[in-house]
C-alpha cells in the first residue's frame, strides 16, 4: 500500500506540474480548454487503444492516435464529425479489444506459437500410444478400406 500511494502521489506530482507549465505557456487558463471533454476522450482513447498495464500500450495507442488527430483537424471542417469518429473508435476498442493492441497481438503470438511447437512436438514424438498410425491424424480408430472392382 505503502509503494502504490507513493507511486501515485510521485506521479500526481509530475502531472500537476507539467500542467501548470502548460497554462503558463499558454497565459490563459480557460474552462473551454483546461477541462476540454474531447482531449480527455482523446487521452482514454490512447490509453484503451494500446493496451493497459504496458508501458509501450498508451505510446503505441498515441502514436496510432495522433497521426489522425492531425489529419482530422487539417481536412475536417466540422469538428463534431472528428468526435462522433473518435467515440465510435472508442466502442469498438472497448468491444473488441478490451485489453488493447498490444496485450491482445501478444497473446495471439503466444497462442500461435505454443500451437506450433505442440504440433512440432507430436511430429517429432509420433501419434499418441494405442493409436494406428493412420487414427491420430482422422482423430479415431483407423477402418479398413475396400476396393471396389470396376
Amino acid at each position: 500500500m505503502r509503494v502504490k500511494l507513493t507511486a501515485f502521489v510521485i506521479s500526481g506530482f509530475i502531472i500537476g506540474m507539467l500542467g501548470g507549465l502548460y497554462f503558463y505557456y499558454q497565459s490563459d487558463a480557460l474552462p473551454q480548454y483546461a477541462f476540454n471533454p474531447f482531449f480527455d476522450l482523446t487521452i482514454a482513447l490512447m490509453a484503451f487503444l494500446g493496451g493497459f498495464g504496458t508501458l509501450a500500450g498508451p505510446i503505441f495507442g498515441a502514436l496510432l492516435l495522433e497521426p489522425y488527430l492531425g489529419w482530422a483537424q487539417q481536412q475536417v471542417t466540422n469538428t463534431y464529425a472528428a468526435q462522433i469518429v473518435l467515440g465510435a473508435l472508442f466502442l469498438i476498442v472497448i468491444i473488441f479489444l478490451p485489453r488493447g493492441i498490444l496485450p491482445t497481438v501478444g497473446e495471439k503470438l503466444t497462442a500461435i506459437r505454443a500451437s506450433r511447437q505442440r504440433r512440432a512436438a507430436e511430429r517429432a514424438t509420433g501419434p499418441p500410444s494405442g493409436l494406428p498410425v493412420g487414427a491420430a491424424a482422422a482423430g479415431g480408430p483407423a477402418e479398413p478400406t475396400t476396393r471396389r472392382a470396376s
